[in-house]
């Protein structure tokens, strides 16, 4: 039986794929201090809740209007 490995980070190019967005505005975002990452050695890793609160925090600022 082979063990399941539950990610607790992502790289950057996962993490824009997962929000639909270039890697290059991944990290722009980041930079911005909009999306928050972690480093690990040289690479740089975004938080899999990171992810949850970038999505609450922008539908916060620009609510998505009911038809």
């Amino acid at each position: 039986m082979e063990s399941v490995v539950v990610r607790k980070a992502l790289s950057v190019e996962m993490a824009a794929q997962m929000l639909g967005i270039s890697r290059s505005m991944g990290f722009k975002l980041i930079r911005r201090g909009e999306l928050r990452s972690v480093k690990a050695g040289t690479r740089t890793l975004v938080p899999v809740a990171a992810l949850d609160e970038f999505i609450e925090q922008k539908s916060r600022i620009n609510p998505i209007p009911f038809s």
